[in-house]
């Protein structure tokens, strides 16, 4: 059986081991990616941006090609791999599927110490930001694993969802800590 949750797809997997295949990128974003660093090369190897002189092909690189280039990679990056994660009893792997070869590559499961929900309401009170976190017993970094920014001051109910999820299929309790922090910014 296989379920949407927070953008993942759910699915149980043989012994028990469930999977979560990662939401990946929007297509919308390396379109628009395409389209801008396009802009960018045309403009490059166009004659008239050589008239100009030497400024405006570095110019039109470095406003539209690099963006461009930048919004597009991780699509590309998706078209190639396919990302999840794998849960059994405590412990969480990485694996990494190559499309079009059936090639897996499976990462070492490690003991998951602790599963965390940070509940995040802004100081200015007009809204919040969820973040779901397992941390490792080993000196990983912590995976996050969910991130919404909302205009409620309330839990996200999709994140504390998948977190529930995530943490039950694992054998944990989510632990949900509160805290008033900084309103993100929104440059």
């Amino acid at each position: 059986m296989t379920e949407i949750v927070a953008g993942y797809k759910v699915q149980r997997l043989e012994d028990g081991v469930t999977e979560l295949l990662d939401p990946g990128p929007s297509w919308a974003a390396g379109g628009f990616g395409v389209f801008w660093g396009g802009f960018g090369v045309f403009g490059i190897f166009a004659p008239s941006g050589w008239e100009a002189g030497w400024a405006t092909p570095v110019f039109l690189f470095a406003l539209w090609v690099v963006p461009g280039a930048t919004l597009v990679t991780p699509c590309l990056r998706r078209l190639i791999f396919r990302g999840s994660w794998l849960l059994r009893g405590g412990e969480i792997a990485r694996r990494r599927r190559i499309r079009g070869f059936g090639l897996v590559l499976d990462g070492r499961f490690q003991a998951v110490r602790h599963v965390e929900l940070r509940h995040g309401i802004w100081k200015s009170g007009t809204g919040s930001t969820d973040i779901f976190r397992l941390y490792l017993f080993e000196e990983s970094p912590a995976i996050t694993l969910a991130t919404r920014e909302r205009r409620s001051r309330d839990v996200d109910p999709e994140i504390q969802a998948f977190g529930e999820l995530v943490a039950s299929r694992m054998g944990r309790k989510v632990a949900v800590l509160t805290e008033t922090i900084k309103e993100p910014s929104r440059d």
